[in-house]
């Protein structure tokens, strides 16, 4: 995780709507290189591994289950906050 992410959720987390916490971080990484870790076989450990130090130095989103190797790395994590048998009704 880069340093100014432990800052920036600090600070989300005292903002109550997603709008204004998505307002918030608009530009705050911009011009940053970004990984974006999804669940398959690309993101086996072994691959992902070799390219470690890279995501320990850029900003690194994490798609569901994979966060749980890589969250040393991850600034963010997406997950679905209900069952996926919902989804037709959002």
């Amino acid at each position: 995780m880069l340093p100014s992410t432990a800052v920036y959720k600090t600070q989300i987390g005292l903002i109550n709507k997603y709008e204004d916490k998505i307002a918030f971080l608009k530009d705050k990484y911009k011009g940053e290189n970004c990984f974006i870790i999804a669940p398959g076989p690309s993101s086996r450990a072994s691959d992902l591994h070799k390219i470690q130090n890279q995501l320990d130095t850029n900003l690194v989103f994490c798609i569901k289950g994979v966060y749980e190797k890589f969250h040393k790395s991850c600034d963010f994590h997406f997950i679905n906050p209900f069952p996926l048998s919902w989804g037709a009704y959002c």
